[in-house]
C-alpha cells in the first residue's frame, strides 16, 4: 500500500477510510481502481463499498466483513476479511 501513498501500521484506523483496500486491489488489478481519484477526502464509507463490491465482483472474494466492521475498526474481521 506504501507506493499508492497510504500507510498501514495497524489493523484498525489505518483501514477506516477505505483506501488501504483500495490500494491493495489496485496493486493486484491495477485496472480496476484509478488510485488519483481515490483520496482520503473521499467519504469512507463509500470507498470501503467500492472495495468490497470491487472484490466480490472482480475478483471474486467474498465480503467477510461487513462495512460497518471496517468503518468502526474490528481488528479480527479486517485481518479475516484481507488474509
Amino acid at each position: 500500500c506504501a507506493p499508492k501513498g497510504v500507510a498501514v501500521d495497524n489493523w484498525n484506523s489505518s483501514w477506516q477510510d477505505g483506501r488501504a483496500l483500495l490500494a491493495l486491489i489496485s496493486s493486484l488489478r491495477p485496472d480496476l481502481v484509478d488510485f488519483a481519484t481515490v483520496s482520503a477526502t473521499t467519504s469512507g464509507r463509500r470507498n470501503v463499498e467500492r472495495a468490497l463490491d470491487l472484490g466480490e465482483d472482480e475478483m471474486d472474494i467474498a465480503a467477510l466483513v461487513a462495512v460497518t466492521d471496517v468503518l468502526q475498526p474490528d481488528d479480527r474481521a479486517i485481518m479475516t476479511h484481507v488474509s
